[in-house]
């Protein structure tokens, strides 16, 4: 059922996203105390899951995964040929510009920033997997990358101007 694959997919993500920054932070302390061998093991961690959430994302952007699709694990005639026209679908960087590669990007982006400074408690509440089965990405999130950055840049500079200003 479509509905159960979305919130099965949905808790993932969510689980993903929560360990590696719960894994993130517990480095970060490790690496305070002068603990570097397990700050290493820990962040090892932390990106392992990272990683898993983010490629659960990106693949929601994704021809080849449009819409929630059954996977079949098996060696069948008939599953490798489902798997060899998946993996053929996704042998490409999506073109510049193109809707796909805003939407790779975002992901990418949204996940990471997510990762960087997002509360468990906002990550446990989100929907990740829209009704349609593709990825709910924030507008702010739509943007090309170079987009993204000039407008962060401007921001920036924006705020930079204010402040000089409220000194004057």
């Amino acid at each position: 059922d479509a509905a159960f694959a979305r919130k099965k997919c949905n808790e993932f993500i969510r689980d993903e996203l929560s360990a590696a920054r719960i894994y993130n932070l517990a480095a970060q302390r490790a690496l305070t105390d002068g603990e570097v061998e397990l700050a290493t093991q820990r962040y090892t961690l932390a990106m392992k899951f990272l990683g898993r959430a983010l490629h659960t994302m990106q693949d929601a952007t994704s021809p080849a995964h449009q819409g929630t699709q059954d996977w079949d694990n098996s060696w069948s005639p008939k599953a490798i040929v489902k798997k060899v026209g998946h993996a053929v679908q996704e042998m490409s960087y999506p073109p510049a510009g193109s809707n796909e590669r805003k939407q790779l990007e975002g992901a990418t982006d949204w996940g990471f920033d997510l990762f960087k400074s997002a509360k468990l408690t906002d990550i446990e509440r989100m929907t990740f997997i829209d009704e349609h089965g593709r990825l709910a990405l924030p507008k702010e999130y739509t943007a090309s990358a170079a987009q993204r950055q000039g407008q962060a840049a401007g921001a920036a500079a924006s705020a930079s101007w204010k402040d000089a200003r409220q000194r004057v």
